[in-house]
């Protein structure tokens, strides 16, 4: 390709992510090729790839489009599409998944640590969704962000940060009840514990 530099343009290494557009490509059947019946004006000036869809051949495979196992000449030919295309999929550095793993991850356990638990649980899910639109905006504009570990973290960490939670108004709650069984009936303590949701009392 004119003008491509494999090393600046992403295929480091010999290595580079395939862009699938999402689309079957033309197939031909070599019977056409072999019987004349194919018609030269549509391959003229076109990249052809050779290959077998058999299943018997072992010649097979995932992609991450989906739709079942591929040919290996159509993931080729994908592969062929993206270096004239001069390789669009950029992968994001890893200082910047390690800085939205660590942002994701003080976000959603200041939010499990200072809200109520179901508003926190709220908020780590949309900062969850947020995480994962951002990375699909940056797809669309041709950079690949790992997702996995800032979502993994945030998950875990809500999570976490909803049980310890969680165990600590059981905590206070039994020390409430603790503090004022001798003055007070049990409907009462009950009552304003749940009016309260959480009191914090210290024993001495």
């Amino acid at each position: 390709v004119s003008g491509f530099d494999p090393t600046r343009d992403g295929f480091r290494d010999g290595r580079a992510m395939v862009n699938y557009p999402g689309t079957r490509m033309t197939t031909i059947p070599f019977v056409d090729v072999v019987s004349g019946r194919l018609d030269p004006a549509a391959v003229r000036d076109k990249i052809v790839i050779v290959g077998t869809s058999s299943a018997r051949l072992g010649d097979l495979h995932p992609t991450p489009f989906g739709g079942g196992l591929r040919p290996g000449a159509e993931i080729n030919a994908n592969a062929v599409a993206t270096l004239l295309d001069r390789v669009p999929l950029r992968a994001t550095p890893g200082w910047a998944t390690a800085l939205a793993t660590l942002l994701l991850t003080a976000a959603t356990a200041a939010a499990a640590w200072r809200v109520r638990p179901q508003l926190a649980a709220g908020i780590g899910i949309a900062l969850l969704a947020v995480c994962a639109g951002v990375a699909q905006l940056l797809f669309n504009s041709g950079t690949v962000m790992s997702v996995a570990s800032p979502l993994l973290a945030g998950a875990l960490m809500t999570i976490g940060g909803l049980a310890v939670n969680a165990a600590t108004v059981i905590r206070d709650q039994r020390r409430t009840r603790a503090a004022f069984a001798r003055f007070l009936p049990a409907t009462l303590i009950d009552r304003v514990i749940a009016e309260q949701g959480r009191i914090d009392i210290l024993v001495n």
